[in-house]
């Protein structure tokens, strides 16, 4: 049986160590559906919805892919990016990302996640297959969380029908 004789000091710092914990959470939580609806509008090429997921000085490193270096400042180089770069590279793809690890700190945050994204290389109207992670930093503006940073490291980049042990482009 719990003693009834707490002190209200220590009920204050109970509520407030546990205000912080839900805080916590409610941000991780809004983390990982700004990556749901990131990918979900990247897979529509929904253009508009995918660059307000970025802060106005984001700064991405996408990996070799589109034929660039895969380095991008800014919401003008991330809508270069993907409305000029990637549709030359990529006809279909559906990115699937999970075992997200989360770290908030405040108004930022660090995450990272896995991804597989199976596609269409343009070039070839070849199916393939994209593997490897994001790594992401994060900020909270005026109450919502946008991607400030990505870097992509691909694991391998095949074509569906020859596998990674055979070709591996990436």
């Amino acid at each position: 049986m719990r003693e009834a004789n707490v002190s209200s000091k220590d009920l204050e710092k109970k509520l407030l160590s546990l205000e912080q914990k839900v805080q916590q959470l409610e941000d991780i939580e809004a983390i990982r559906k700004l990556k749901a609806k990131y990918t979900f509008a990247l897979d529509k090429r929904d253009w508009d919805t995918v660059l307000n997921c970025f802060t106005d000085d984001t700064y991405t490193d996408w990996g070799v892919f589109a034929g660039g270096s895969g380095i991008y400042k800014g919401k003008q180089g991330v809508k270069q990016f993907f409305t000029v770069d990637v549709p030359k590279a990529a006809t279909f793809f559906v990115h699937m990302v999970h075992n997200d690890l989360i770290e908030v700190n405040g108004n930022q945050a660090r995450g990272r996640w896995y991804y597989e994204e199976p596609m269409t290389w343009a070039a070839e109207n070849r199916a393939g297959w994209i593997v490897g992670t994001y790594d992401e930093k994060f900020v909270k503006q005026g109450g919502e969380w946008k991607i400030k940073e990505v870097k992509v490291t691909h694991f391998y980049q095949t074509p569906y029908d020859a596998g990674w042990v055979k070709e591996n482009r990436g």
